[in-house]
């Protein structure tokens, strides 16, 4: 009964995203990329590929590197994407090191990732109200995962249109991990929790210093359907 729970508020969830929040996000990005010209992406936390499905929207040809850490769900993304070989995705967290990480999995696994959760937290509480459980229930696993810095990954001789980041408070060191060295990027897009729900979550203010030092600046604002959560989408300053 918990689980059907979870899976009908999991997909009121997905409607209410996909008529609000994507339909937003779909209209500001078919503006930047006009004529196909999304053409190369990072997806970093890939979840259930529900951003994969909204950049074809835009451009069903193009070319997406994705990471998912959590491998029951990285099993489901195989098959989903095989018969598309311009999809690409690895079982793989990141984050400033190349290394392991503990990777907290949460019962929603779309609030999955490496923070800690504070369970003082007003929202956490009423999050767990929502779904129908204890706060100290919200994670149904921990286990360790690999993870890279994306700079390791990265080519500096490649244009990445969009690098999209969404790992639930981790998203400083992600770009700690990707700023080690020059790569030639248009765009990144990251989700901002207005709220503590993560223990050592890093200020916004933070985040955007670091973005702004090296040569990134907040171009749009697109607020989520629901929490006090936003999507905010950071452009190269070409100078």
């Amino acid at each position: 009964m918990k689980y059907f729970r979870i899976y009908i508020i999991r997909k009121l969830l997905a409607l209410i995203e996909t008529i609000f929040y994507e339909k937003k996000l779909i209209k500001f990005y078919k503006k930047i990329f006009f004529q196909n010209s999304l053409n190369y992406v990072i997806d970093v936390g890939v979840n259930r590929g529900q951003s994969i499905d909204l950049f074809h929207k835009i451009n069903k040809n193009v070319e997406i590197y994705g990471f998912e850490p959590n491998p029951s769900l990285f099993d489901k993304l195989i098959l989903k994407y095989s018969n598309n070989t311009k999809i690409t995705i690895y079982n793989l967290g990141c984050s400033e090191d190349n290394g392991k990480k503990l990777f907290y999995e949460n019962i929603l696994d779309e609030s999955s990732g490496f923070e800690e959760i504070n369970y003082t937290s007003e929202w956490v509480k009423k999050k767990s109200k929502i779904l129908g459980i204890k706060s100290k229930n919200l994670i149904d696993k921990k286990y360790y995962v690999n993870v890279i810095a994306l700079s390791e990954f990265l080519k500096p001789k490649q244009t990445i249109d969009l690098i999209k980041i969404d790992v639930e408070g981790h998203e400083y060191m992600v770009l700690k991990g990707l700023f080690k060295k020059y790569i030639d990027i248009k765009f990144i897009q990251f989700e901002v929790h207005n709220d503590n729900m993560y223990k050592n979550s890093v200020a916004y203010i933070k985040i955007v210093e670091l973005l702004n030092n090296n040569g990134f600046f907040e171009l749009k604002t697109i607020k989520h359907s629901f929490g006090d959560i936003n999507d905010v989408i950071f452009k190269k300053n070409k100078k």
